[in-house]
């Protein structure tokens, strides 16, 4: 069954489910690390539970693409959005019935990861193609994307600094498990039904397909190459070392403000992207966005004072918010229609790739050698693999070359 919605309203719905997960895992992600380090006050263990948000995220990614193209768009969508919420919810009600114990809390974080990401690539496929209905251009609605996801980044951080201060860590997860239920009813009432590859092949094959996809073209094989390193270190910050920093001084609250102080740091910079972006070169918003993530592991490893952090996390998250509708922008660009959910699946998959390695890495190094030190030895490895980018020629592509079709 297709929806009765057309034109800008099917985008506006899709918009909206979008910004109810990611209001949703951005309580999560305060909530799950925070739960664990308040328990057992241990690193390495915070470093394992947000490894069990990560490696199943990459393995959906990886082999989800072509299972969406099987199951049709909106139907991934629902039905990951669903599960989800059943895995979320359970947690807070084990622990109610003291039946949760930690091996139990890395199953179920394990699956809401796994069944989560191919219901955000599978949004993530339909936002092209609304767009395009829509009438509207890649830039404009990447930007609206980006402008709701940084909002979500602001504001839900703060939401659930307040819910876990007052609540606990298991009712805002409650939160959560509700975001999911509305972001599954919104896209199962108001989206197209949309299948773009009609005839899927084998699942084995559709994962090589968009891997060697990305990895051939030049743009998205720096991007994507390139966010192995950085996002295994992003990931570590969020789910180590700002729960650690933040034990120290701040608690709950003075997390929830340094992902407010990103977010809100990153919906301006994306909203500059929308207004003056289309004038701005493309390898250079790149190379200087990510250039603000690596000032922030600088600033913190000189500084432990949450006010000097906070600062870090908005001028940091301010530099970077380019970045956030720019690369969906290219991949969105550079891929046909056909092969989004293949290619959206491999660079997730990317992306993610080294992140459960460097969250244990990370988790562990923090309790033996304490925070200041791996912070130090984050950076410098984030600065070698930016210094790879720069030498790497691939992005110019991005700017002399216009993708040849995307529909």
């Amino acid at each position: 069954m297709t929806s009765s919605l057309r034109g800008p309203l099917a985008l506006y719905v899709l918009l909206t489910a979008n910004t109810l997960s990611w209001q949703g895992n951005a309580i999560a992600a305060i909530a799950l690390p925070w739960f664990v380090l308040s328990t057992t006050q241990s690193p390495a263990l915070t470093g394992i539970i947000a490894a069990c948000q990560t490696v199943p995220a990459m393995m959906a990614s990886l082999l989800g693409g072509p299972l969406v193209d099987r199951l049709g768009l909106r139907r991934t969508s629902v039905l990951s959005d669903v599960m989800s919420a059943v895995c979320v919810l359970a947690v807070p009600l084990l622990h109610a019935g003291q039946w949760l114990s930690f091996p139990l809390l890395c199953v179920l974080v394990f699956l809401g990861a796994l069944l989560d990401a191919p219901g955000a690539t599978a949004r993530a496929s339909l936002l092209p193609e609304l767009s395009q209905r829509a009438a509207w251009p890649l830039e404009r609605t990447n930007t609206l994307s980006e402008l709701l996801e940084s909002g979500s980044g602001w504001i839900a951080p703060l939401l659930a600094g307040t819910l876990v201060a007052a609540l606990g860590a298991p009712g805002a997860l409650w939160i959560n498990a509700l975001s999911f239920a509305l972001s599954a009813a919104l896209v199962r009432m108001g989206v197209p039904d949309l299948r773009p590859s009609p005839e899927p092949g084998p699942v084995g094959g559709g994962v090589l397909e968009g891997l060697r996809f990305v990895l051939r073209d030049g743009p998205l094989r720096v991007i994507f190459g390139s966010s192995v390193v950085f996002s295994a270190s992003m990931a570590a910050l969020f789910g180590v070392m700002l729960p650690v920093l933040a034990r120290q001084e701040g608690g709950a609250l003075g997390l929830g403000g340094l992902l407010s102080a990103f977010g809100a740091g990153s919906l301006l910079g994306a909203l500059a992207f929308g207004v003056w972006g289309a004038r701005w070169s493309r390898r250079w918003t790149f190379v200087i966005s990510v250039g603000g993530l690596w000032l922030i592991f600088a600033v913190l490893a000189l500084s432990s004072d949450l006010r000097v952090a906070l600062g870090a996390m908005f001028v940091g998250g301010l530099i970077a918010g380019p970045n956030g509708p720019l690369i969906p922008t290219i991949l969105q660009e550079r891929t046909p229609a056909a092969l989004r959910a293949r290619v959206f699946g491999a660079s997730a998959a990317l992306t993610l790739a080294a992140s459960p390695l460097g969250l244990l890495l990370v988790g562990a190094a923090t309790e033996w050698a304490g925070l200041r030190p791996v912070l130090l030895g984050v950076a410098a490895v984030f600065a070698a693999a930016l210094l790879g980018v720069l030498l790497d020629r691939g992005l110019e592509l991005a700017d002399t070359q216009r993708p040849v079709t995307a529909g």
